[in-house]
């Protein structure tokens, strides 16, 4: 009688252990794909407004909201492209410089749609937004 007791207890701990587990994995599963969902890149170009050329070794700083301490930053490749990766939908200000030209501010929205309705291009992948920044040359 003892031992049916304890039999039974054991099999009701561990059909509860073996409940919450699999809550908490769909929990864990619920949650990485809400943030796969929010996780998107902003590319884009620095490039000089008369010449329209690339603007390599730029400075590119992501503000989100005014928390200008904690900006992102990058620098532009030798034909003037950038990108940040990791980001959550939202509003952010781009803040460029570079020798030479002025600093230059540009508000932009990165929203997970955005290249959802584009073209594909002759390789087959996706057209992707990019943000365009005209530098003017300092006199």
């Amino acid at each position: 009688m003892l031992n049916k007791t304890f039999m039974t207890a054991g099999t009701l701990i561990l059909s509860m252990m073996v409940l919450m587990a699999a809550t908490q994995v769909e929990t864990l599963n619920s949650n990485s794909e809400h943030d796969l969902d929010r996780v998107e890149t902003l590319e884009g170009e620095v490039v000089d407004a008369n010449t329209e050329e690339g603007i390599p070794d730029a400075t590119v700083y992501l503000i989100k909201g005014n928390d200008r301490a904690n900006a992102d930053s990058t620098t532009t490749d030798f034909s003037g492209e950038f990108s940040f990766e990791g980001l959550e939908e939202d509003s952010y200000t781009l803040e460029v410089e570079a020798r030479g030209y002025e600093t230059k501010e540009k508000d932009v929205e990165v929203k997970g749609d955005r290249d959802q309705d584009r073209d594909r291009d002759e390789y087959g992948d996706k057209d992707k937004d990019k943000v365009k920044i005209e530098l003017e040359p300092e006199y």
